[in-house]
């Protein structure tokens, strides 16, 4: 807890740090300070030094204040002028502890307060500090609201209480697209390396009166089995699906299947160098539909190639819903897209359909889906999806079984006219997948409401990523 506030006098704001500065000197040459471990030492040095950085600040508002100008008036917004002037302080909460603000206040009697002082410093209205609420905003988006004001208490000398946290994560999304609308091209690329497009889907556990109508319906219509525990099958429709997109530039990158497969290896050759993405926009959104997502993103392709003139390539996963909208799009606008079927999702399906036919854990399991995926990297998806069906009606496979290896074949054959998969001759393209951003729920599973997963966008990182036997 910070002391009390007393205002120093006039040139002499800083003897305050100096005083405690020079007592932990003192402490640390003490025979006490020699016995300690380092443990100890650390604990107090934090302390302390925090104590420090605070008398820093409030020295530095307090010199500010004495250097203030009294000007003759002050024009508020709505036109009028303040003539008289007081004294005035506020505290500010910050994540060295409490400080006190002592400024100008000019003031008309049926008439708001002014401060310029408070201008010149970009104080929030609240009293927490911008660095308190980007630390909320951080914590927030990775665990629930108990634990980032654990985190809070734990790492910083602010306190703040449990509806405030909530309040400064809000606040901290209020600016989210605009945010985001100041980093689009501002024209296009001296460059004719291809241009990658990348859309993904993650689905987020809502609470209910923030799901998408559709799906808030059904959820209210669903009454679950048992009072303290979900039973199966009851998981669905807790779900609201958020957009995560890029768009960036980056040199052809020509591999072999088999060079694409040993990259998915855990330690790969790093004899031949990737290209790196260049000029890499990430944004994503939970509140705005995938159709307008998906228009964000060619939009912010048209900025960069505003006639078409390069390789244009979009990664997906291979959701019918998601390569019809892509597809519209494109037509719409008269642009050639080429659609690139992301690998780890097929690559999935191939595993689906292995356990059909090698027990769990087998290691020729692991032969079969690699042999498979090179021949879809090859171009031959479809031959791949016969040879697994004509193995599944040669052993005979009951039909629950079936189920799960019908669904690679399906799949496979669907998105071997949908997308393309051959590796070899397309650059490599990481893709904002959700694997790798910051959408996290809340470790407790807190459901979100969409206000509050709206702030997780805004903290989402870059990601990047690189997917006689059965069939």
């Amino acid at each position: 807890m910070s002391p009390a506030y007393t205002k120093p006098s006039p040139g002499d704001e800083f003897r305050p740090a100096r005083d405690q500065f020079e007592a932990a000197v003192a402490w640390l040459e003490s025979e006490d300070a020699s016995k300690l471990t380092h443990s100890a030492l650390e604990e107090r040095l934090e302390e302390e030094g925090r104590e420090l950085m605070r008398k820093l600040f409030q020295a530095h508002l307090d010199l500010r204040a004495v250097r203030e100008e009294r000007l003759p008036g002050v024009m508020g917004g709505d036109g009028r002028l303040r003539t008289q002037v007081r004294k005035n302080d506020r505290a500010l909460v910050t994540v060295l502890g409490v400080v006190k603000v002592p400024r100008l206040q000019y003031v008309q009697p049926g008439r708001s307060s002014l401060f310029p002082g408070d201008m010149a410093l970009n104080l929030p209205e609240e009293a927490y500090s911008h660095g308190l609420r980007r630390m909320a905003a951080i914590e927030a988006a990775k665990v629930s609201y108990q634990e980032t004001i654990a985190s809070i208490q734990a790492y910083t000398a602010g306190k703040v209480p449990p509806r405030q946290v909530q309040e400064l994560v809000l606040r901290a999304a209020l600016d989210f697209d605009a945010f985001y609308s100041g980093r689009t091209a501002e024209g296009p690329e001296a460059t004719t390396d291809p241009l990658i497009l990348s859309l993904d889907g993650k689905g987020i556990v809502m609470r209910t009166e923030h799901l998408r109508e559709a799906t808030r319906k059904k959820a209210e219509a669903s009454r679950p089995k048992l009072d303290r525990r979900v039973s199966k099958g009851e998981k669905k429709n807790r779900k609201r699906m958020a957009t995560v997109a890029a768009v960036y530039s980056i040199e052809p990158f020509v591999r072999t299947a088999e060079e694409v497969m040993s990259e998915l290896r855990p330690v790969r050759d790093a004899a031949k160098p990737r290209p790196r993405a260049r000029n890499k926009r990430v944004w994503a959104s939970v509140e705005k539909s995938a159709k307008t997502v998906t228009r964000e993103v060619f939009d912010e392709a048209e900025r960069r190639d505003p006639e078409h003139r390069r390789p244009w390539i979009c990664l997906i996963d291979g959701d019918k819903h998601q390569i019809a909208r892509v597809r519209k799009e494109a037509r719409r606008r008269g642009v050639k897209v080429v659609l690139v079927l992301d690998l780890i999702h097929a690559l999935e399906y191939l595993w689906k359909a292995a356990w059909c036919f090698f027990p769990e854990g087998d290691r020729a399991a692991e032969k079969w889906v690699t042999e498979r995926a090179i021949r879809i990297l090859e171009g031959r998806s479809s031959d791949v999806a016969a040879g697994i069906r004509r193995s599944a009606t040669k052993r005979g496979l009951k039909a629950k079984r079936r189920k799960a290896r019908r669904a690679s074949p399906r799949a496979t054959a669907r998105n071997a006219g949908e997308g393309r998969p051959t590796a070899p001759t397309w650059p490599s393209t990481p893709r904002p997948g959700c694997r790798f951003t910051a959408f996290s729920v809340p470790a407790t599973g807190t459901p979100w409401d969409r206000s509050a997963s709206s702030r997780s966008s805004s903290t989402s990182s870059s990601p990047s990523c690189s997917g006689t036997s059965p069939g």
